[in-house]
């Protein structure tokens, strides 16, 4: 977690924004899990070609063009909130493994301004929570021995919170929250001070209890998953953590706007190690954002990088090269930022993305006119 300045009137400006960090995955009509064999392509609506790798969002319209008989499997999103995984190795269409999709506008990576935010010290770090009593983790404020942990309670509300609901000294970045049981759809906040002589102020973390009704429906999907033979290993983390994720309420404001992060984190981290799969260390250096771990954040994206080289997977490269302009953004190193958009600028235009690579020289301009 890192110090945030919210300004009076805050809220109402990123609700006119959209929060988009991590969401998309919410408002995703089909994304591929995995792809076994030669690989395959995708043809866009306006009939761009890309290669399909895991993580491509598939939309209506465009056409899969598996490579001898590779097998392609995408997660569909239905219109009930219910999740199925089909599986093809012939040419197909997102209707013909999706038949009940949901038509939304799909975007694949962060929010329209999530590096502004980055870039004004302003980004909510925030997850969702599923249990009475969460173990909380924060990254490292340098010069601090020990760490005073606090637990706020914020009501139904964002940034107004009153009480200290519990609060513990521990010599690490993690402990289990001990206090009274987390109330389902109540919003609490996680501060952190570095004690003796810390470098930097209070790190702060917005968190939410599930309502009772989505951890429900939550917890019967990821049973019917489970019980799923069609995917095996990798994939079926992968398929854990996107659900985990899709609780997150669109255009919404963190915390309810996120899903439940640190569990998606907790799903990828064991398989992490052995994967070669750049999305999974894309999404994975996402998520440690989103929780305001930004050391680990960087070194998942430094990783996507190590397995993108030679242009495998341009849209990972180009989201892992963003994720890192967005932490040295947050660290105030606006000349390690501007290198990275400059990078991710081009990643995008090698993968035929115009209105991504227009997003990032948009951000490119207002961060050179900051600098100077």
């Amino acid at each position: 977690m890192m110090q945030r300045l919210p300004p009076v009137g805050w809220g109402l400006i990123m609700v006119a924004m959209g929060w988009g960090a991590i969401a998309p995955t919410a408002q995703a009509n089909g994304r591929i899990l995995e792809i076994r064999g030669a690989g395959a392509t995708v043809i866009r609506r306006d009939q761009r070609r890309q290669q399909a790798t895991v993580g491509t969002v598939i939309q209506p319209g465009d056409v899969v063009l598996p490579r001898q008989r590779a097998r392609v499997t995408v997660q569909c999103r239905n219109a009930d909130g219910t999740y199925t995984h089909g599986s093809r190795t012939q040419t197909f269409g997102l209707a013909d493994v999706c038949p009940n999709h949901v038509r939304r506008n799909a975007q694949a990576g962060r929010g329209e301004d999530d590096f502004l935010l980055f870039l004004e010290n302003r980004f909510e770090y925030a997850s969702q929570v599923q249990e009475d009593n969460p173990v909380l983790r924060w990254e490292v404020i340098p010069g601090a021995a020990t760490y005073q942990v606090q637990v706020w309670d914020c009501g139904r509300a964002v940034y107004n919170c009153t009480d200290v609901l519990w609060a513990a000294a521990v010599a690490g970045t993690a402990i289990a929250y001990s206090g009274a049981p987390l109330v389902p759809g109540r919003n609490y906040e996680l501060r952190v001070l570095g004690e003796p002589g810390a470098e930097s102020d209070e790190a702060f973390l917005m968190l939410r209890r599930l309502e009772a009704a989505q951890a429900e429906a939550l917890s019967q999907s990821l049973a019917a998953l489970e019980a799923e033979s069609l995917l095996d290993g990798e994939a079926q983390q992968l398929a854990v953590a996107e659900q985990l994720l899709a609780v997150a309420a669109p255009d919404t404001l963190p915390p309810e706007g996120v899903g439940l992060v640190w569990a998606a984190i907790a799903a990828l981290e064991p398989v992490a190690p052995e994967s070669e799969t750049p999305y999974r260390h894309r999404l994975l250096g996402d998520l440690y954002l989103q929780a305001g771990l930004l050391t680990k954040a960087q070194q998942a994206y430094e990783q996507t990088m190590e397995l993108t080289t030679g242009g495998a997977d341009r849209a990972s490269r180009a989201a892992a090269q963003v994720g890192l302009a967005n932490i040295a953004a947050a660290q105030g190193d606006l000349q390690a930022a501007a290198l990275w958009l400059r990078q991710a600028h081009i990643s995008y235009l090698l993968f035929d993305d115009a209105a991504r690579a227009a997003q990032v020289k948009d951000w490119l301009t207002q961060l050179e006119a900051l600098s100077g």
